[in-house]
């Protein structure tokens, strides 16, 4: 992977965070990769731009425009920190971020067996940081989920991918 793409895919998580916090102005250059830079469309959009394209996030806290699929509905009893929209050229990912009081365990058995009941291939992987589903017949439509346990419980992050 080249230093570009780190950069850029390190930039389109900082404007993933950043969206919600209500700044209007230039974010931030990335260091040391010319031509990288997040700026502030809007209060709740962020744009990374590069020589290699433009990628745009909208976010806000709380459930207002989480979106679930069928295969991968809202966690039962979570509660939804953020929700982010991003389009990266002809795809779109939404991300939902949840907060649970449940272990990691039964969030990745949760959603393993619903993406299983809907006929979709799931691949887990687990280790001492946190849990992983990759989601999908397609590595271009699907979802990932993660798991990670924090001191205010297990954090969800979502993200579904669609052309």
């Amino acid at each position: 992977m080249s230093r570009r793409t780190v950069a850029l895919s390190l930039a389109a998580v900082a404007a993933a965070a950043l969206t919600g916090c209500g700044a209007r102005e230039t974010v931030a250059d990335v260091p040391d990769v010319p031509g990288v830079s997040i700026t502030s469309d809007t209060g709740d959009t962020r744009t990374v731009k590069s020589d290699d394209g433009m990628m745009t996030a909208t976010g806000t806290k709380g459930a207002v425009n989480a979106r679930f699929p069928a295969y991968a509905p809202a966690y039962p009893g979570a509660t939804i920190q953020t929700s982010v929209d991003m389009d990266i050229g002809p795809m779109k990912q939404h991300t939902i971020v949840m907060l649970t009081q449940d272990s990691e365990d039964a969030v990745l058995s949760f959603y393993e067996a619903e993406a299983k009941a809907a006929g979709l291939k799931v691949t887990r992987v687990t280790n001492e940081t946190g849990g992983l589903l990759t989601i999908g017949n397609s590595p271009l439509e699907g979802a990932v989920l993660s798991t990670m346990t924090t001191p205010a419980g297990t954090s969800i992050s979502l993200a579904m991918m669609e052309k």
